[in-house]
């Protein structure tokens, strides 16, 4: 395979194949998923913005293991806005992120028995399962990382050209 990176003249240095990727010091374990058909998308939201929430948090097994929990939502209304730019929105209704600092710090969360018991318990009166997971490691191109991480930043708007 033909490498196209060494014809280009790149406007960021760090950003090179010279240069190592921004590799941040954590795993990133994304939780894709939908509603129950039979739950609007408020209650969908509310659910799960809350009590999960509370529940997931307040797990003995969070503490100490998770270091960021980040909740997304898709609208249908976005969904809609994805669309008419021509592109395709990916068919999930949420997305929860958690960032560790190993993967068997991810296994012993979803693992624990708070997890397999009261956050599936809750989980089934709201979300149509399977989950659907992506692990991976982020690559921080541009903003800050997260404190907790102790990562390395990306390029900030006073390095843009």
């Amino acid at each position: 395979m033909t490498s196209l990176a060494p014809s280009h003249k790149f406007t960021y240095d760090s950003l090179s194949p010279s240069n190592p990727p921004n590799l941040q010091p954590c795993i990133k374990i994304c939780a894709y998923f939908n509603k129950l058909p039979s739950i609007s998308h408020q209650d969908f939201y509310t659910q799960w913005a809350t009590v999960h929430a509370d529940l997931t948090v307040a797990s003995e097994a969070f503490k100490g293991t998770i270091l960021r929990y980040v909740q997304t939502r898709q609208t249908p209304e976005m969904k809609e806005q994805v669309r008419s730019l021509g592109m395709d929105p990916l068919p999930f209704d949420a997305c929860a992120e958690f960032y560790v600092r190993s993967f068997d710090d991810w296994v012993n969360f979803a693992s624990s028995q708070s997890f397999r018991t009261i956050l599936a318990d809750d989980a089934e009166n709201f979300v149509d399962l399977p989950l659907k997971i992506m692990v991976g490691q982020e690559n921080l191109i541009y903003g800050e990382s997260f404190t907790a991480s102790n990562g390395k930043d990306g390029l900030s708007k006073d390095n843009l050209a």
